[in-house]
């Protein structure tokens, strides 16, 4: 994921930028995926229910700050 990242700092093009988009959701899916998998072995099952919550909660706050923080500091840059 990483690479394919630094791969749109070439400036590839709409095709190339098309592939990299591939390559990134096929590797959030491969992180996702297990993920779900280690939680629901790491609890019992009365517990699960509270465990998924807060992991939920957690990963969308730390989508809360990391979806705005670049967009702004890209703003920022611009406006320079």
């Amino acid at each position: 994921m990483s690479a394919s990242l630094f791969g749109g700092l070439l400036s590839p093009g709409f095709y190339g930028l098309l592939l990299l988009w591939f390559v990134l959701g096929a590797g959030a899916s491969m992180v996702m995926t297990p993920t779900g998998r280690l939680l629901k072995q790491s609890c019992q099952a009365d517990e699960r229910p509270t465990l998924f919550a807060a992991q939920f909660s957690l990963s969308h706050a730390c989508w809360l700050i990391g979806y705005p923080l670049p967009a702004g500091l890209g703003l920022l840059r611009v406006w320079r």
